[in-house]
């Protein structure tokens, strides 16, 4: 859209540009931006070109409530009078309810006006009078959509036990909770239904209670690390926390660790990512040489091989099954969130002489091209191996470099080669050779 300044003082050129984009109200010239109907047509199209409007038209009543029935954040654009006109606020806030804020102090204190907001939108509440935060009527109301807008409520209705209850049942965090109702029982139970994380905000007393504590880590086996020392010392506890999720083993009393039949339990943990098997990390080193255990781990997740022992790594059978459930978890994120220098492949983690087995290589590249980084150098040079590599990258799933970054400079100028490589991943013209980036049929 041009926007000289000629252009932008044409009322017809102007009226038109805003019924097309009611947001090039911004280009026009201020005389029109105090014209109603250029305004009202622009305001018509989009909202938010109250914001561009002239002061006189931001203090019309119509211009205003034509924004606010559309978007009630344009409440922001509006006068300070017109903030405080209670019929305006009220369609602004009915429209979105955290426009509550936009409103004057006079207004956040009106009870009609801070009901229909929360109503609207619960977590209007944080924008109330100190005077409504503290009124019982318009907290529950509140909570009803999310518990956890109790947080905005006064400490005198986070105290009140019926308000409380109904925000946890609402699935607020027994965070926001009074620090006498903390201590009661009955209020962590029902924040325990919830989520077994709220034991994080239980009392000392209750976080030492074993029926408590037994109900925390039923519901989410990690809660585990907020009980009392004593508890998490606890079998029967520690074996509600593992049957629930293995990795809760890490937060237990630390002979746990080198419990054969607790590990075995753990690493073999039934949770879809297969995180559990990395409890393997905390083991004493006599069960991370132990070959049944870490076969179990390296089943659940091939990245668990990482915290084999030495002889382990140099295991064959160890190896094949780890790099054969490494998918579980490498196709899972983007590189981008990754941690830097992560290894990509469980061939990171296997011994020199594995590292430099054609067959143990083959299966890495094949279940992903990027493994090729690990392999000898000897596999770099395999046309083969880096084919199959190439060949296993999918962009679709694997959010890696192209394998073609670690093959020999004599196949990266490898033209059949490549143009495989780029056929999969178009970024992977950038590692191939000088020559061949510059060749104009690629």
């Amino acid at each position: 859209m041009n926007k000289n300044t000629i252009y932008w003082t044409n009322r017809k050129q102007v009226l038109q540009a805003v019924k097309d984009n009611g947001a090039n109200l911004e280009y026009a010239s201020d005389e029109l931006k105090n014209d109603k109907m250029i305004v009202m047509t622009a305001v018509n199209n989009e909202p938010y070109a109250l914001a561009f409007a002239g002061d006189k038209l931001r203090n019309e009543p119509d211009v205003v409530l034509t924004a606010v029935n559309q978007n009630g954040f344009c409440l922001e654009y509006a006068s300070e009078f017109l903030r405080s006109d209670k019929a305006i606020v009220k369609v602004a806030v009915n429209n979105e309810g955290e426009a509550l804020q936009f409103a004057s102090k006079e207004l956040r204190n009106n009870l009609t006006i801070v009901r229909t907001a929360v109503k609207n939108d619960g977590t209007a509440l944080v924008h109330a009078s100190e005077f409504l935060k503290n009124d019982k009527s318009i907290v529950l109301s509140a909570i009803q959509g999310e518990g956890w807008n109790l947080q905005y409520a006064s400490k005198r209705l986070q105290d009140d036990q019926y308000v409380v209850s109904e925000a946890l049942y609402h699935q607020a965090s027994l965070e926001f909770v009074s620090e006498r109702l903390r201590a009661n029982k009955k209020i962590v139970q029902h924040a325990l239904k919830s989520h077994g994380k709220n034991l994080e905000f239980a009392s000392d007393k209750l976080r030492a209670n074993k029926s408590i504590v037994f109900q925390a880590v039923k519901s989410w086996g990690r809660a585990l690390k907020f009980a009392d020392p004593k508890l998490q010392a606890d079998k029967d506890i520690v074996e509600a926390a593992i049957e629930n999720d293995g990795y809760s083993l890490k937060y237990a009393a630390k002979q746990y660790c080198s419990d054969r039949s607790l590990l075995l339990k753990a690493v073999s943990g039934d949770d879809d990512s297969g995180h559990s098997s990395m409890i393997l990390k905390f083991a004493d080193n006599v069960l991370k040489s132990d070959k049944t255990i870490v076969l179990a781990a390296i089943k659940r997740n091939g990245e668990a091989l990482q915290f084999a022992s030495k002889e382990l790594r140099a295991d064959k059978e160890v190896i094949m099954t780890a790099l054969k459930n490494s998918n579980i978890i490498y196709n899972m994120f983007a590189e981008s969130q990754r941690k830097k220098d992560q290894p990509l492949s469980p061939l990171a983690f296997a011994s020199q002489a594995l590292q430099a087995d054609r067959e143990v290589v083959f299966e890495a590249v094949t279940n992903k091209g990027a493994a090729l980084k690990y392999a000898n150098n000897v596999f770099k040079q395999d046309r083969d191996i880096v084919m199959q590599a190439i060949n296993s990258h999918d962009t679709n799933f694997d959010f890696t470099a192209s394998p073609l970054l670690y093959a020999s400079d004599e196949l990266k100028a490898d033209k059949e080669l490549v143009i495989k490589a780029v056929r999969n991943d178009p970024a992977a013209i950038k590692f191939a050779s000088f020559q061949l980036q510059t060749d104009n049929l690629l």
